[in-house]
């Protein structure tokens, strides 16, 4: 923390001199930082032209190793947006080769003929030892099918599939 602190004050007192700004501290803020300028000085040993001195090549230091940094970062931020971009081209080029799938069929159909009933299209479409399921089809059919001892010739039923 306390090699921390140091260079936190370079920061506030030399950078806006080679921005060339003013940086306006409050009495407050003014007053901690003489504080703190004064706790170490007597803790290094340094006078406080001295630390300046000393912060200012830190600052400088640092300044020297995160110019490559940003250098890297920005040549990183182009390479990611190039690979963002062929990203989107690829989704663009496999969309075009989609195939819509369609839902799974829940139902299978069967045209009633002549003397048809509902317990003999299950068995038909079942088997014999489900024709007792054939409530199963007057549900299904509700709608078009009013009284289930009551079925027409070329009526279109749906018989759930299993």
């Amino acid at each position: 923390m306390k090699k921390f602190f140091p260079i936190l004050l370079v920061l506030l007192f030399v950078l806006p001199a080679f921005a060339q700004e003013e940086v306006e501290l409050s009495e407050a803020e003014a007053d901690r930082i003489k504080a703190e300028l004064d706790a170490d000085e007597e803790t290094t040993g340094l006078s406080r032209e001295e630390l300046v001195e000393k912060y200012n090549s830190e600052a400088a230091e640092l300044k020297g190793k995160a110019e490559p940094v940003e250098a890297e970062n920005e040549e990183l931020r182009a390479r990611l947006n190039d690979l963002e971009k062929q990203i989107q081209d690829i989704n663009a080029e496999a969309r075009k080769y989609e195939i819509p799938v369609e839902p799974p069929k829940k139902y299978d159909t069967y045209v009633v003929i002549e003397g048809d009933c509902l317990w003999m299209i299950a068995e038909n479409v079942w088997g014999w030892r489900r024709c007792a399921e054939w409530p199963r089809i007057y549900d299904v059919n509700k709608d078009l099918i009013k009284d289930p001892d009551l079925i027409f010739p070329g009526w279109e039923l749906n018989i759930p599939l299993d």
